[in-house]
């Protein structure tokens, strides 16, 4: 397989991290601030467009 053709087979995910919540599971790595977040310790998530704050509304 030549790279091209290579780079071409890559699914990196959707532009738009609301389209890709049913597959969100099958690389999503929790963080450290994702744990903090999911057992409360934060509850206010601030980000430019494009900094998945749309992972919040999965959780």
């Amino acid at each position: 397989m030549n790279k091209k053709s290579l780079l071409s087979s890559i699914r990196v995910g959707h532009r738009v991290a609301e389209d890709e919540k049913n597959e969100l599971a099958n690389y999503f790595v929790k963080t450290a601030q994702w744990n903090k977040l999911a057992n409360g310790e934060i509850d206010v998530i601030y980000g430019a467009k494009g900094t998945e704050k749309a992972l919040y509304t999965h959780y």
